[in-house]
């Protein structure tokens, strides 16, 4: 759960950002 927790950390964080690494190579 904990690592989880961190994931879904970081991925708000790309959101706020208006990042999405899944885009990075286009």
């Amino acid at each position: 759960a904990h690592a989880k927790r961190k994931f879904s950390e970081t991925v708000e964080a790309h959101v706020s950002l208006g990042v999405d690494p899944r885009r990075g190579d286009q």
